[in-house]
């Protein structure tokens, strides 16, 4: 295997995929219905390769929802990032991973404010994604 610089962005949204039935991606909203549903920005860091085919990443998430909504939303997201260290989930391709860790889990950012004139709260977290690439 030679080494090379896989897309983690592509990969992350793409294992972010399931997250519909909790929020919208960010990218997936546009101005109008923002303010509607819960949505989901992501970060990817990458923190380099440990050995060849292992890499480090931290994944930081954002999210802007309803209030009453909120412990719901950040749930849903806790539970399919950690479920991604399943074997046979949070794969793509040849890259899958290995193993989730907590850096700091959905802390409220800001009091709430106001979208489009509807109550909004942001909460955002961060994971050490451990990844394996078979590839190459």
């Amino acid at each position: 295997m030679k080494p090379h610089l896989p897309d983690f962005e592509v990969f992350v949204a793409t294992i972010l995929a399931d997250i519909e039935h909790v929020a919208a991606l960010l990218s997936d909203v546009n101005g109008e219905t923002w303010s509607e549903s819960p949505a989901v920005m992501f970060t990817v860091f990458n923190n380099g390769q440990r050995e060849l085919g292992v890499w480090s990443l931290t994944l930081q998430l954002t999210t802007v929802c309803d209030p009453a909504d909120s412990h719901r939303v950040c749930s849903g997201l806790y539970e399919l990032v950690h479920s991604w260290a399943t074997p046979g989930r949070g794969v793509v391709g040849t890259v899958g991973v290995h193993s989730v860790e907590d850096v700091n889990v959905f802390n409220r950012v800001h009091d709430v404010t106001l979208v489009q004139g509807k109550e909004r709260v942001q909460y955002a977290a961060a994971f050490n994604l451990l990844v394996q690439d078979w590839g190459g």
